[in-house]
């Protein structure tokens, strides 16, 4: 997330003010998050619920106290593909209603 927090401000400062107001853009923009959100999140909820693989990765790259009984990672686990789901819908959708304002107002 400090990834994408650093990279929109760089794009906004190098890419040309009309590029940025395009309504190509926004569609771009809105697809490429609407496919991550769709593919990459569904193959991921896929691998959960088949091997655990979140919560396996947790528990074998994190430190938990040894009478947790995995309960930590389980925590850990969830809050973050919350975080990433929450991430993943608010740019989903954010870009498709500037889509929909940059089509109108063309």
């Amino acid at each position: 997330m400090l990834l994408l927090a650093m990279t929109y401000p760089l794009l906004t400062a190098v890419l040309p003010t009309h590029l940025l107001t395009s309504a190509g853009l926004h569609f771009g923009h809105a697809l490429t998050w609407t496919i991550f959100h769709t593919l990459c999140l569904g193959l991921v909820l896929h691998a959960q619920s088949t091997r655990k693989f979140l919560i396996r990765h947790f528990l074998k790259h994190y430190h938990y106290p040894a009478g947790d009984v995995s309960r930590g990672a389980i925590r850990e686990a969830f809050s973050s593909w919350k975080a990433v789901y929450n991430l993943s819908m608010c740019m989903s959708y954010g870009p498709c209603a500037l889509f929909v304002t940059a089509l109108t107002m063309s």
